[in-house]
């Protein structure tokens, strides 16, 4: 198993396949970063299945653990209660995935994790362009557009990042056609496409959000 910093978010990620122990995080050289307020983020990768209990308890800062759908056991200690309490924690994961589960069972908020809709071009031409539909805890939502060039060329070609806000009830006035409208047109069929979008909104009208909190 092994602990390296996120590239996602202001933390850790764990990496492998089984169990993610107690011993593991031993052996991560940056555990000392998490008495650091900022880096209050875990992000369990595809892999991994269970998670001993108390794993988490030497993370006083704990607030957003990020779960990948092979995961199907979190042991929690009183400790880990505590610091999810005192937190507000809340997890990111697919609907009905063990995320979810997980969420409901300790009553904390669960927040669908992002999903990349779309990904067209050639990074050594034009550029990739690549869309990607952000959800997050207080009920906001975004699309991220972010076009990647090599070098400087990138300026000449539209190069670049920009993000175009959503309400927080497109999943119910939105359709697939509706949001790729918003984004670059290099993406349009893509995303009218996506089958992770349609099974995303269908699933967020039946459960009346995406940031669901059972606190």
């Amino acid at each position: 198993m092994r602990i390296k910093n996120s590239d996602r978010l202001e933390g850790a990620q764990a990496e492998g396949e089984g169990m993610l122990c107690i011993s593991d995080l031993r052996r991560f050289s940056g555990a000392g970063r998490f008495s650091d307020r900022n880096y209050d983020g875990f992000e369990l990768s595809e892999g991994i299945t269970d998670v001993e209990a108390g794993f988490f308890d030497c993370m006083p800062h704990l607030r957003h653990i990020v779960i990948a759908s092979s995961v199907k056991h979190i042991g929690v200690t009183e400790k880990t209660k505590e610091i999810f309490d005192r937190n507000n924690s809340f997890v990111s994961g697919l609907f009905d995935s063990y995320a979810e589960q997980f969420a409901r069972e300790q009553g904390i908020c669960f927040v669908h994790e992002n999903i990349e809709l779309a990904a067209q071009g050639d990074f050594f031409e034009r550029g990739r362009d690549i869309i990607t539909l952000r959800l997050y805890a207080d009920g906001s939502a975004e699309l991220h557009q972010d076009c990647r060039c090599p070098g400087i060329s990138a300026g000449s070609v539209g190069g670049g990042e920009c993000d175009v806000r959503l309400p927080g009830d497109f999943y119910l006035t939105h359709s697939p056609k509706d949001i790729a409208e918003l984004c670059w047109g290099s993406c349009y069929k893509a995303i009218v496409n996506c089958g992770k979008l349609k099974t995303f909104l269908n699933k967020a009208k039946k459960k009346k959000g995406f940031c669901l909190r059972f606190g």
